[in-house]
């Protein structure tokens, strides 16, 4: 596993994590790939959920990167995967699994593993094609 734990003075500990996202879109006619990484810190996505809602307004002004934006709103109620739902695909990426958010206009796959991320959007792919 790929976490990094920071102790902060008063007890703190962090969990930080890194994550790739990779998957597709279209939007206007264009077609793009998502493709990237980024750190993730549990903390961040625990606050923002129990301070948060699901329109984007936290009281304690957490401010999330986009992968830590994309497990807090998953797919902003689509597919009725959103905003309720953040604890349990957190906990997902937290056990090292791949989490699957298919939006309007663009579908991805968030995980620490990579070559699980791309299984996971292969077998999407052949769903579709059903």
């Amino acid at each position: 596993m790929n976490w990094l734990l920071t102790f902060l003075g008063f007890g703190f500990i962090i969990l930080i994590m890194k994550l790739n996202k990779i998957g597709y879109g279209s939007s206007r006619g264009y077609d793009y790939k998502i493709s990237n990484d980024c750190i993730i810190r549990e903390k961040n996505v625990r606050l923002f959920y129990e301070n948060g809602d699901e329109d984007g307004d936290c009281e304690r002004g957490v401010d999330l990167n986009r992968i830590e934006e994309d497990i807090v709103f998953g797919d902003y109620g689509f597919m009725d995967n959103g905003f309720d739902n953040c604890l349990n695909r957190l906990e997902k990426v937290l056990k090292g699994e791949c989490i699957r958010i298919e939006r309007e206009e663009e579908c991805f796959v968030i995980g620490e593993d990579i070559g699980k991320c791309y299984m996971e959007i292969g077998k999407m792919e052949l769903e579709w094609r059903e």
